[in-house]
């Protein structure tokens, strides 16, 4: 384990193989660990670098700034970039929040960037300006509001997790995770504080994912919440190099629901970019 310093933060990572970089960035709730199927599958052909956004196991704890966006978390993963000194261009592969890092990354900065493989980011903003869309989120949003809101006003950080969980991939799945996976959640659970973007708080507009020029993999899982495949459709419009694939038998997170599968499409991607 490693940590890169630079401004008001320290990343720690963990980094395997040769050749272009892959980083990978995780979603909320998660850490490096989250990758433990991909690193290996993805450093027989490339220096993968797996790294643990701020105030995530095992980093230390530092107040959220007043301002917090996901934009801080884009400025995090540039600094990452630059404090290693890694050639660029390099590969971004993120899954969920950490997908919308990536996608603000490729975005404000396209020259750092060689492809970009987006896991269902949530990014609501998409869905605000079509009716049934924005209807759709905001029963999702009540939902969301009772199993997960309530209990972080409480400082129940476990609830949180629990519900932040079986609301986006099914009732009961926090429970059927392996031990690990929910320690892990659980270490992280305080993270949730600030990582839960609304269409005002986090604005991405179909005009923004048109700046992002690298090749885009969106990849998504077969059962994910209708709320996922809205948004993952309206970036497929409006990408100007997308290229989208849905691994069979998962639902939000198919690199550790289905790893062979989404080991081999990520690889095959990125072996084409």
């Amino acid at each position: 384990m490693k940590v890169a310093s630079f401004r008001d933060v320290g990343l720690s990572y963990v980094e395997k193989g040769s050749g272009t970089s892959v980083l990978l960035i995780h979603g909320s709730l998660n850490d490096y660990r989250s990758w433990k199927f991909q690193i290996d599958a993805l450093a027989t052909r490339y220096h993968v670098v797996a790294y643990s956004r701020r105030n995530h196991f095992p980093n230390g704890w530092i107040d959220y700034p007043a301002d917090y966006s996901v934009e801080v978390e884009r400025d995090d993963l540039v600094g990452l970039i630059n404090a290693l000194g890694l050639k660029t261009p390099v590969h971004l592969v993120g899954s969920s929040y950490g997908a919308f890092v990536a996608a603000l990354v490729g975005r404000d900065y396209p020259k750092l960037v060689r492809s970009v493989v987006l896991g269902e980011p949530p990014i609501v903003s998409l869905l605000a300006k079509d009716s049934a869309s924005r209807e759709s989120y905001l029963a999702f949003e009540r939902k969301f509001a009772d199993m997960v809101l309530r209990p972080l006003r409480n400082s129940d950080y476990e609830s949180a997790a629990r519900g932040f969980i079986d609301s986006i991939m099914g009732a009961g799945t926090f429970n059927r995770l392996p031990t690990e996976a929910q320690e892990m959640m659980l270490q992280n659970s305080r993270s949730l504080v600030a990582e839960l973007p609304t269409p005002e708080s986090d604005p991405f507009t179909t005009e923004d994912a048109m700046k992002i020029s690298a090749p885009t993999l969106l990849v998504g899982g077969q059962r994910s919440l209708p709320m996922f495949q809205t948004i993952m459709a309206r970036l497929a419009q409006s990408l100007p190099h997308a290229t989208v694939v849905t691994i069979r038998d998962s639902s939000h997170a198919p690199y550790s629901t289905n790893p062979p599968l989404y080991n081999k499409t990520v690889l095959n991607f990125l072996l084409n970019h």
